[in-house]
């Protein structure tokens, strides 16, 4: 019992550590993957030691292998979720469908369609945001469901997980004589000689001071840009608002709107119900030790 004790303080210092130092690796490292193992073996060492205890049962003897056993499944669980567990995050913006059985490369090839029918925000009084919301019609080969989910609130269908996970902006400019195009921060126009880029948005400028103040509710938004000559030669700096004119080198561009995007994040959990049902025991055990422990206190 004291050494998986140690091993799960150690998995729990090292996994701590290793969230801020390496993000995103430690979780696949042959160390963690190591301390895993050993762990695994810890716990079903002590699981047949106390199946064995059972012949002759007592509240004791029942909670310790409630607990052990509730581990080792809550341990499968993340080992399958591990190495079976599927995550993809996809990109829409209003009215844009996409397939998320696809971008998870699921087998069987049974698509899951997802359309974003719209994107909202609320915002407290000072402006700061309260809750994201993407509105979502999901299709399968046999089942059309309309949902909304938000940060905390996913959806799930055929076994897969929806999270809202984030958000972006859209910005539709156009030419004289062209139709109005979408565009994302980062990218560049075309001018002549030059290129355009769209470089910062600022949902809440402040006229008076001339700055940013913030906050992301819509206020009084402003698209910063920048002019880059070919080459990488001067560079100018300007500010549009939505419905604004854009004159740069000879061309006139139109910043008409801003439109939100969402992305999603996807995700499957093969290993969700041995967990939970390990959970359980593992609850179930630690309430049984606990009342075995009051009982022999008492008689005492």
């Amino acid at each position: 019992m004291r050494v998986g004790l140690a091993i799960l303080a150690m998995i729990a210092a090292m996994a701590a550590m290793g969230t801020f130092l390496w993000p995103g690796l430690f979780f696949r490292s042959p160390l963690f993957l190591l301390l895993f193992i050993l762990l695994f073996a810890q716990m079903t060492f002590c699981g047949l030691h106390n199946l064995r205890r059972l012949r002759s049962p007592d509240p004791r003897s029942c909670a310790l292998f409630l607990i052990h056993a509730g581990v080792l499944l809550i341990l499968i669980g993340a080992g399958v979720n591990a190495r079976s567990g599927l995550t993809a995050t996809m990109p829409l913006q209003p009215g844009e469908e996409g397939d998320a059985a696809a971008a998870l490369e699921l087998p069987g090839g049974e698509p899951l369609w997802l359309r974003l029918d719209s994107f909202d925000i609320t915002f407290y009084d000072d402006g700061s945001p309260s809750q994201y919301y993407a509105r979502l019609t999901a299709r399968t080969a046999g089942e059309t469901r309309q949902a909304e989910i938000s940060v905390n609130h996913p959806l799930s269908l055929s076994g897969v997980k929806i999270y809202q996970q984030s958000f972006g902006y859209l910005f539709w400019i156009w030419e004289e004589g062209g139709e109005p195009q979408a565009r994302r921060l980062g990218e560049r126009i075309p001018l002549t000689g030059a290129a355009l880029e769209l470089y910062h948005y600022i949902p809440a400028f402040d006229e008076e001071t001339a700055a940013d103040t913030g906050r992301l509710r819509p206020d009084d938004p402003r698209l910063v840009y920048l002019v880059r000559e070919d080459g990488g030669g001067e560079v100018y700096m300007g500010l549009a608002a939505p419905g604004e004119k854009i004159e740069a080198e000879g061309k006139t561009l139109l910043f008409e709107r801003v439109d939100m995007y969402t992305v999603l994040r996807l995700k499957t959990d093969p290993g969700l119900t041995p967990a939970a049902c390990g959970a359980i025991m593992l609850m179930a055990g630690a309430c049984l030790g606990y009342a075995a422990a009051r009982t022999r206190f008492f008689k005492q």
